[in-house]
Formats: C-alpha cells, structure tokens, sequence
C-alpha cells in the first residue's frame, strides 16, 4: 500500500528506468522510499561485479596518453631550462667581466 505522499512504485520504475528526474531529490533524503527502491532491484552479484570491474578498470590508451604526457612535459622542460639559460647569460658574463664569482668582493 502506498502511503501518501511517496512515489507510486510505476513512478519508481521509470526513476530507475531513467525517465523521471523529479525524485531525485524525494529519494536523497527518504529512507521508506529508498527501501522500496531497493525491494524493487533485483540485481545479482555477477551484475554488480561486472559494472565494478568496468567502472574500475584501467582504459587500454591510458599507458600511451600517459607516455606522451610525460615526454611532453620533458620537452618543455628542456625548453624551459634553454630559456634560463638564456637569461642567466647576462648576470654569468657581468660577474665574469667584474671578477664577482672569484669572490674578489
């Protein structure tokens, strides 16, 4: 019996089927419909185990998008320390020309 107030179970059928967004707040906070939800599921543990193991694996391109990640943060890097260099070679040829990396000071 329904009580008043709560979803009908053909409402319930079609918020699992995906069809009614309304409840979806109804359901996040009611415990008698969450029951009735869950009565209503009938799901085995083969099922639930297949969705873990998709849901959990690791994507067969995930090795080569890593890889070409980390060898373009390298080529960066080597850019990068190009770069400094070329920034440094001022201060580097000033204290060579006044002796200040002989600590002469």
């Amino acid at each position: 019996m329904r009580r008043p107030g709560h979803p009908s179970r053909r409402r319930l059928a079609d918020w699992l089927a995906g069809e009614d967004h309304e409840l979806d707040r109804h359901l996040a906070r009611c415990e008698y419909c969450a029951d009735r939800l869950e009565s209503q599921i009938e799901i085995s543990d083969a099922a639930i185990q297949e969705a873990l193991e998709y849901v959990l694996s690791v994507p067969q391109e995930l090795p080569e998008r890593l890889q070409a990640e980390v060898e373009d943060r390298m080529d960066n890097r080597g850019d990068l320390l190009l770069v400094t260099e070329f920034f440094g070679l001022p201060l580097r040829t000033a204290r060579a020309m006044t002796g200040a990396d002989r600590g002469d000071e």
